[in-house]
């Protein structure tokens, strides 16, 4: 049979205890099992977190490939050599200039030549700068040094100081001493603000502790139980150090199924009587006489914190040497000891048993000036019998060169792109920094230029053949005769918006076309090649009609013809806005008519610097831009 019991004390409930109850030989017997196992577990039991298995492997994935990420990011700035950047524009326009910047990261200690030269290719042109003419830091005077590279000698550059750590040694004392137990014994008199109830022993020290095989246990009292039981619970730990009996005269309720003894503790000499009482405790000598009278009303918690503050109180009274302290331990110097360290070389020294090394205050000094430094620059370490003192103490230089190359950026060099007014081409651009020959860093990056990039600039020739263009016979010969030197020149030739442009000329003659392009020639030569041959065509029939073309003759007919005005029956005036007629006659249309002749001046397109062809011929004219199928033709004909 299992039961619970509950112990109330000073206002609170402990418990609740668990007993079970079994039956031995006739008799019941009860075992105390303890706190409540379940209401336990729940207050002290770690919650349990389930984490799913595929959430798990998913971070331990995501931290692998953060870990491989930062360690190829790390090399990958680590080969930068020089550090530079290059934060420029990839796209752009027809006719637009590079825009951005070229950034040169110089770490501390790192020395660029200020006439180092700044190249930039392109893809057709090169062009070359002075470095100290495009930045605008403050040049100082140094070694030459660039990280990963091999430039050297001394002059005006760009940089930062790098700061080079120089280990010194150190000088300093140490000083051996060993432990000595002193034997001597002090008697003390108590003093007068001391507890009556502390005295200390002539012949050990003071302690709290009552004699041997003398204890007290304290008596819970049992009142409110949950079953009927004849047994109490006992809910405070048993002090082997202290222990008191709290008893009073006249107690509140008394103890069930417990005998009460009274509880003597003494220790020393009693110079005094002690009459019999519910309960007596005392420590030491005691100098008067104890009446029987009711005990102190102190609890036991009070009795246990005074018991501590006299403990605490005789341990600082032993410190005072008036009072005196029995196998008291101090320290006797025996010898000194001088000795050198520095970061790369540590001071050992082993010591006897019993021997303890400790640094001498001020001591510690610079080898080099013997200056003194702070005794906090090395450090003494004792394991055993070993004394180990080190020191990371070092001065600090400055200057350019690898060793004082740190991984802190001490200045950028900025060169501004577009203030150079350098085209941007398709391509790639290369941006390199040299001196002497020696490359000290170089950047390259794609750009792609949407717009008009000049794909040649050089004048090409071709000699017109006959056979070659389908030229007439008739054609041919009218371009010989009229051109000494019969050639076309390629005087353009720009690709633009996907568009080629190609001008040729011939003479006084020039003729654009346009055509759709790729980037691949051989898809148009064909088309480019009939054009060719149609524009010489025209220029050729052009001149065959000019040249057939007949010279102005006279009529002798009606040169120096009279006539009488007496012939003219009839005469019509027109004036602005009005008829007029005369007063005699009144005009009249009666037997003749007079044939109105309109003289009017023959106006042709044939012209001295014109000509006009039919069908799907080219009409050639002055500034005029004509399509055609899959080209553009614009002739311009100039006299």
């Amino acid at each position: 049979m299992a039961y619970k019991k509950y112990i109330r004390k000073n206002g609170k409930l402990y418990g609740p205890y668990t007993y079970h109850s079994r039956r031995v030989d006739g008799k019941v017997v009860s075992e105390y099992h303890g706190k409540d196992e379940k209401s336990y577990l729940n207050k002290y039991q770690v919650p349990k977190i389930n984490l799913s298995k595929n959430l798990v492997l998913i971070v331990i994935g995501a931290l692998f490939l953060i870990t491989i990420g930062l360690f190829v990011y790390n090399i990958s700035i680590k080969n930068l050599t020089g550090n530079v950047a290059l934060d420029l524009q990839t796209k752009y326009s027809e006719n637009e200039n590079l825009q951005g910047n070229f950034i040169l990261k110089l770490k501390e200690g790192e020395f660029v030549p200020a006439n180092s030269k700044i190249i930039i290719d392109t893809s057709s042109q090169k062009y070359e700068y002075i470095l100290s003419d495009l930045v605008a830091n403050n040049v100082s005077t140094g070694n030459f040094y660039i990280e990963n590279s091999q430039i050297s000698g001394a002059g005006s550059g760009f940089g930062k100081e790098g700061v080079k750590k120089i280990p010194q040694e150190l000088t300093f004392t140490i000083k051996i001493s060993s432990q000595k137990k002193s034997e001597d014994k002090t008697d003390t008199k108590p003093n007068a603000n001391d507890s009556p109830n502390e005295t200390q022993s002539n012949d050990q020290p003071v302690s709290d502790t009552p004699a041997d095989n003398e204890t007290a246990q304290p008596v819970d009292t049992v009142n409110d139980e949950t079953t009927n039981s004849d047994e109490t619970v006992n809910d405070i730990p048993q002090d082997n150090t202290q222990t008191t009996t709290d008893t009073t005269g006249n107690t509140d309720q008394p103890t069930n199924n417990a005998e009460s003894q009274p509880a003597s503790d003494t220790t020393g000499n009693s110079n005094g009587n002690s009459d019999n009482s519910p309960a007596s405790d005392s420590t030491g000598n005691s100098n008067g006489n104890s009446d029987n009278s009711p005990s102190s009303d102190t609890t036991i918690t009070g009795n246990i914190v005074g018991g501590f503050l006299r403990s605490v109180s005789n341990f600082f009274l032993g410190l005072n040497p008036s009072r005196g302290l029995t196998g008291q331990v101090s320290l006797e110097l025996q010898d000194t000891i001088d000795g050198e360290t520095s970061s790369q070389n540590s001071f050992t020294y082993t010591l006897e048993d019993g021997q303890i090394a400790t640094l001498k205050e001020g001591s510690v000094k610079l080898k080099s000036s013997g200056e003194s430094i702070s005794d906090n620059d090395i450090s003494l370490k004792q394991n055993g019998n070993e004394v180990t003192i080190t020191t990371d103490y070092s001065s600090s230089e400055k200057g350019y060169g690898s060793d004082y190359i740190t991984e802190n950026i001490g200045e950028e060099l900025t060169v501004d792109l577009e203030s150079l007014n350098i085209p941007a081409e398709k391509g790639k651009l290369t941006i390199s920094v040299n001196h002497e020959d020696q490359s000290i860093v170089s950047v390259s990056k794609e750009l792609n230029v949407q717009g008009k990039i000049e794909i040649t600039s050089n004048e090409t020739q071709v000699i017109v053949d006959q056979n070659s263009f389908g030229l007439t016979p008739g054609e041919s010969e009218i371009l010989s005769s009229t051109f000494e030197n019969l050639t076309i020149k390629t005087t353009k030739a720009i690709s633009e918006n996907d568009r080629l442009k190609l001008r040729y000329q011939l003479n006084k003659y020039w003729i654009e076309y346009s055509y759709n392009y790729d980037g691949d020639l051989s898809k148009i030569s064909d088309l480019i090649e009939r054009d060719k041959s149609r524009w010489l065509k025209d220029i050729a029939q052009e001149l065959i009609k000019k040249q057939s073309k007949s010279s102005p003759e006279n009529i002798d007919g009606l040169l120096e013809n009279e006539f009488n005005l007496s012939s003219i029956k009839t005469v019509t005036i027109i004036t602005d806005g009005s008829n007029a007629t005369t007063e005699d006659n009144i005009v009249e249309n009666t037997n003749e008519t007079q044939d109105e002749a309109i003289v009017s001046e023959n106006i042709t397109t044939q012209s001295t610097n014109n000509a006009t062809l039919k069908g799907n011929e080219t009409i050639i004219t002055e500034d005029q831009e004509v399509a055609e199928n899959n080209s553009v033709k614009e002739v311009n004909v100039s006299s």
